[in-house]
């Protein structure tokens, strides 16, 4: 009896210590999502939004990254078709430089674009 708990507490640790450097390391080689916005936000530039109604508009962008590296805009979804079509038009198959990008993983960001006063 004496053995049997002892071999299983030896079987316990040794479980224990073996699994600990793989959960208090985690590896994440890919970028955040805020860094891919940053990049995406500075390739779409700045429109002209003198002819928006609003003081702004916000724009849930659906993209993803092709095997080349290059955004595939899914879905612009706005209220607003001059920039839906102005962003489609600007980022549509423009190369990124972020590196690790998961490859045809449809990513979803929230782009918002103020009217200058």
């Amino acid at each position: 009896m004496k053995k049997l708990i002892q071999s299983l507490g030896f079987l316990f640790l040794f479980s224990l210590f073996s699994t600990m450097p793989l959960q208090a390391n985690p590896i994440n080689k890919y970028p955040n999502v805020k860094t891919l916005r940053t990049e995406i936000m500075a390739l779409i530039k700045k429109p002209d939004l003198s002819t928006l109604d609003k003081q702004e508009e916000t724009v849930k962008l659906s993209f993803l990254v092709n095997s080349n590296k290059e955004v595939v805009v899914i879905d612009a979804n706005t209220g607003n078709e001059f920039l839906e079509d102005y962003i489609k038009e600007n980022l549509n198959y423009q190369q990124i430089k972020t590196d690790y990008v998961q490859l045809n993983k449809i990513y979803h960001i929230k782009l918002v674009f103020k009217k200058k006063k």
